[in-house]
């Protein structure tokens, strides 16, 4: 009881806060009216036991490219020298390189354990 005569104080005092100030000589009635109690309805709680069981999740995993050496063979051109004759000259000698693939997203499950508990419905 307390409590809701607390609760029509502060609104009483902020209600006069808000409103205008009153003329002289005008009289002010507020009245204040404490809120009607109803009972509150009676709600039953279920509740169940959910046994511990697997749930299986999804997860979105980057994954980097993979890196691998890859051999890029000697180039070579055919030439004409100054005297006519058709030459094989070496252009470039071959050599190793590094080649990176793109990374990518997975789409992964895996497999967590939920222990049993209590649940209310």
């Amino acid at each position: 009881m307390k409590t809701l005569a607390r609760r029509a104080f502060a609104l009483a005092l902020a209600t006069l806060t808000l409103l205008p100030a009153a003329h002289a000589g005008e009289r002010l009635d507020i009245r204040l009216r404490a809120p009607r109690r109803e009972p509150l309805p009676v709600r039953c709680a279920v509740r169940e036991w959910v046994p511990g069981h697997y749930e299986t999740i999804l997860e979105r995993v980057w994954v980097p490219g993979a890196t691998r050496q890859e051999w890029l063979p000697a180039r070579h051109e055919w030439r004409v020298d100054r005297c006519g004759r058709r030459l094989l000259v070496l252009v470039e000698p071959g050599r190793w390189i590094t080649v990176t693939d793109p990374g990518r997203f997975e789409t992964r499950e895996r497999h967590e354990w939920v222990p049993g508990h209590w649940r209310v419905r």
